[in-house]
């Protein structure tokens, strides 16, 4: 099992001093046992912040967000990935990343989340 968590922007992280999710991926590898990997890196600093998009905005802007980090890429082949954030709204980051996973080799991806929001109309 490998846990991987879906990166901050670096500016987030700096104005409130932590990244939750990287930090929720770190506890839960260490509970189970398992390694947890910065497998993904953003693309870039640029983007709309997902919580103000539509959900069709919100999975266009993930699926550009993201990009497998090369220097862990090759340790998913044939493992099973556990992602991990703090609050699922659409589901649109953990899919994009789902898929960089699967496209890495990844045997199979698991979701886990603090939170969920309540489903809202489409914006």
């Amino acid at each position: 099992l490998l846990c991987a968590y879906p990166p901050r922007k670096p500016r987030s992280v700096r104005i409130e001093g932590v990244d939750q999710a990287r930090r929720l991926a770190q506890e839960t590898a260490r509970a189970l046992g398992a390694d947890c990997l910065p497998l993904f890196r953003r693309a870039g600093s640029r983007g709309a912040e997902q919580k103000k998009l539509s959900a069709a905005e919100r999975a266009q802007n993930a699926g550009a967000a993201y990009r497998l980090n090369p220097a862990c890429a090759d340790r998913v082949r044939e493992r099973w990935v556990l992602l991990t954030d703090d609050v699922c709204t659409t589901g649109a980051t953990l899919s994009a990343l789902t898929e960089l996973a699967r496209s890495a080799g990844a045997a199979g991806v698991l979701w886990a989340t603090v939170g969920q929001t309540a489903q809202r109309e489409q914006m």
